[in-house]
């Protein structure tokens, strides 16, 4: 009698397993998903039957899903347009997100992975391999994706289906379950066959590998503010006036590109829109050394109190093409004394990442402080 409840047992756990990894199909007709806008409807479209949304959003509710595979089918024209799937998203501000760029077409930013913390894209810190790839898209015909999602990797397929054209090492948000949706901004899109299949057992084609290092004199941890009015705050540095006591700091450590997603701190208001990143290194000796460093969007630098430097990484802020991308661009050469110094830099979002990064040459004569 044992033998045979113990049978039983394993086989209703085989058939769950069975549940679990077979592909849901997910009608787009569904009393289940929540839609931001009115501007929507079912329609036929080249042989299929089809989602047809303006921009908004659709969230499909009570349906939770971590890791396994997410396709489906979209059609858009050619018009400069932002089309997405979110998954293991959280609330509507904080989620995991592919999108397509159809007016970027063949170009190295043509797609996009990107985490949103608090409300706030990524897509100005995440760009490059192991984010986005360049593909030439068919215009008003249907182009068929797929996610394949493993823990904290993916790998992303367009119209191909045996060969991933991106592969993601490094899922930007905590793994969690969450709730799968689209969105689409500044045109319509349409979509069909939405098939998802939960499954903790899916298998990546790319290895997985060890990832990189922050390159070596990488700040690798930064402590990071409450947020602040950057208007007042560089007002009261010219006044030198403003008191570091009166601020509360949290540690925060970088990724594996050394860059620091400051949208994790906190959702910002029309005023706070800025937090103070500061680290602390002592010098052998008085001496003027170059720090080199990134920043989105805007950035003012001081060195022991001192404001140094000012810049505008801004979208579109140089020009009509300047994307405000993250990077070592700028560089400072910081007047150290001998001992204990302290380098703040006040961060300021305005629209496209919120992130910092910095580093050094060589550490010859400093020493950062836990």
């Amino acid at each position: 009698m044992q033998l045979i409840k113990s049978g039983i047992i394993v086989l209703l756990m085989c058939l769950q397993t069975m549940a679990y990894n077979q592909a849901q199909e997910i009608s787009f007709s569904s009393s289940n998903w929540r839609f931001g806008n009115e501007k929507h409807r079912i329609e036929s479209y080249k042989g299929k039957e089809c989602l047809y949304m303006e921009p908004g959003f659709a969230v499909y509710e009570g349906f939770q899903f971590k890791n396994g595979i997410i396709e489906y089918d979209l059609s858009f024209s050619n018009t400069r347009q932002f089309t997405g799937v979110v998954f293991r998203r959280e609330n509507d501000t904080n989620y995991e997100e592919f999108y397509v760029r159809p007016h970027q077409s063949g170009k190295p930013d043509a797609n996009q992975y990107t985490p949103v913390f608090n409300g706030l894209s990524g897509w100005q810190l995440y760009h490059g391999e192991g984010h986005g790839a360049p593909y030439t898209y068919k215009f008003d015909e249907w182009i068929h994706v797929k996610l394949i999602v493993l823990e904290e990797r993916m790998e992303v397929y367009i119209d191909d289906m045996t060969n991933p054209l991106i592969y993601v090492p490094e899922l930007k948000r905590a793994t969690r379950t969450g709730e799968i949706g689209f969105t689409t901004n500044r045109s319509f899109v349409r979509l069909a066959n939405l098939r998802v299949t939960p499954s903790d057992a899916v298998q990546l084609k790319t290895p997985a590998k060890p990832l990189p290092s922050p390159e070596p004199g990488t700040i690798t941890t930064w402590q990071v503010s409450d947020l602040v009015s950057p208007a007042k705050m560089v007002d009261q540095a010219q006044q030198q006036s403003l008191d570091p006591s009166s601020l509360n700091w949290k540690s925060l450590d970088v990724e594996y590109t050394g860059t620091l997603n400051l949208a994790k701190t906190g959702p910002r208001t029309e005023e706070k829109n800025a937090v103070f990143t500061k680290f602390e290194l002592s010098s052998d000796r008085a001496q003027s050394k170059p720090f080199h460093f990134g920043y989105s969007d805007k950035v003012h630098v001081f060195c022991n109190g001192q404001l140094l430097y000012a810049g505008d990484n801004t979208y579109r802020s140089r020009d009509f093409r300047y994307l405000g991308t993250i990077g070592y661009f700028d560089t400072v050469y910081l007047p150290l004394k001998e001992g204990n110094n302290e380098i703040w830099l006040l961060v300021t979002e305005a629209f496209g990442g919120w992130g910092v990064r910095g580093k050094f040459d060589d550490m010859k004569g400093l020493q950062l402080k836990p």
